[in-house]
């Protein structure tokens, strides 16, 4: 089998070689497949069919179900061009009236959705976050963004029981498993990598805390467009036992197609949508521009694409380094790292839609358990 562009070349093929097939087909089939009647088929396809966006694909999907069901293409046609209009009753379902307002504001208020983050100052001042939800985590480089968003995903999996998909657009799934594994293992990156040396880890343990609930795509260079089918995809194809809950990008300026202006809005502008679309905590990572520094405490607007990504954020989290700054004396510095607080990560609320009763937390990186905790000093 062949996995990826390395393995097509050392098999000694050309790409133009490779089979290839459109995704909604692919998962179309693939729905086909775990209807036992046709009956089922056809209210499958019904629902289906308003997914597909591309007339070209559905002239295709037509031709195949015409082919399966043994019907002339010109019916299949016809029944896909009603089933893909919206009908009035789905319309009026649209209207919501004050009842179905006030038990939505209920859901919210009390949380039944909730997720939380293994954080507990952060969840108890938001109160958790729900699906549907867009959640930025914003730092400069090396001030634990990915670090944090591995501890919250191992939360979400392990004890909340969801299923995580991770976007590692920066780092190969390799080094995403190094810190996750030495985070199950409570021990530094530096004991783990002895450990695999000397052949001494049961990998029985990862395997049990979270082979159903989290998993890691690292191809480079996906566009949203692609994360998205691999969202469709994970659901359609039993990927996890349900569908994907929660989804890490790391990170959102790696994304491809985010390098332009304008490109940058019209992605970014898609991310409420695209999260609401799948019913998925879509947990995007980003950069700070460059003129902030590690060490000073950020601002919304110092996020690349900063206006974008504040109107489009429900939760947005921001991370900095107060022990980087190259004015501490060595005094100070010498302080900090006998008191443990060189790894003391400062973290703010820079918003959050439905308020927020605390602004302000530090975090504590314990590189000795591969950890990011919430930590107590002033």
């Amino acid at each position: 089998m062949l996995k990826d562009f390395n393995d097509v070349l050392v098999a000694g093929k050309s790409i133009i070689d490779i089979p290839t097939q459109n995704i909604d087909i692919f998962c179309m089939e693939m729905e086909l497949n775990t209807q036992s009647t046709i009956e089922s088929q056809y209210k499958s396809m019904e629902k289906y069919i308003k997914t597909v966006r591309n007339d070209l694909i559905k002239s295709d999907i037509a031709k195949i179900l015409a082919t399966r069901w043994g019907k002339e293409p010109s019916e299949v046609r016809e029944f896909l061009r009603v089933a893909g209009k919206i009908d009035t009753d789905e319309i009026m379902s649209e209207f919501k009236d004050v009842y179905q307002c006030i038990n939505e504001m209920e859901d919210r208020v009390f949380k039944q959705t909730g997720i939380t983050t293994g954080l507990p100052t952060f969840d108890k001042s938001i109160g958790g976050l729900n699906l549907s939800d867009v959640f930025f985590v914003a730092a400069r480089p090396s001030s634990g963004k990915t670090f944090l968003a591995i501890e919250m995903a191992l939360h979400m999996a392990i004890k909340e029981k969801l299923n995580v998909l991770f976007f590692s657009l920066e780092m190969p799934a390799g080094a995403i498993y190094l810190r996750i594994v030495a985070n199950i293992l409570q021990c530094s990156l530096f004991e783990l990598r002895e450990k695999i040396r000397k052949k001494e880890i049961d990998y029985s343990l990862i395997v049990s805390k979270i082979n159903k609930y989290l998993k890691i795509i690292d191809t480079p260079a996906l566009t949203m467009q692609d994360i998205e089918e691999r969202i469709k995809l994970a659901n359609t194809t039993n990927v996890f036992n349900g569908n994907v809950n929660v989804v890490i990008i790391d990170y959102i300026q790696l994304v491809s197609g985010m390098s332009e202006f304008t490109d940058f809005e019209k992605n970014v502008t898609g991310l409420n949508p695209m999260a609401r679309r799948n019913n998925v905590l879509l947990i995007p990572l980003s950069q700070m521009a460059r003129s902030v520094k590690s060490w000073d405490e950020p601002d919304i607007s110092n996020m690349k694409g900063g206006g974008s990504l504040e109107a489009v954020g429900n939760v947005i989290l921001m991370l900095w380094k107060e022990s980087e700054n190259p004015a501490l004396t060595e005094i100070d510095r010498q302080e900090l790292i006998d008191s443990g607080k060189d790894n003391v990560v400062r973290a703010k609320i820079g918003k959050a839609r439905d308020g927020f009763e605390q602004r302000y937390f530090s975090l504590y990186a314990d590189k000795k358990k591969s950890s990011f905790k919430e930590c107590y000093e002033s």
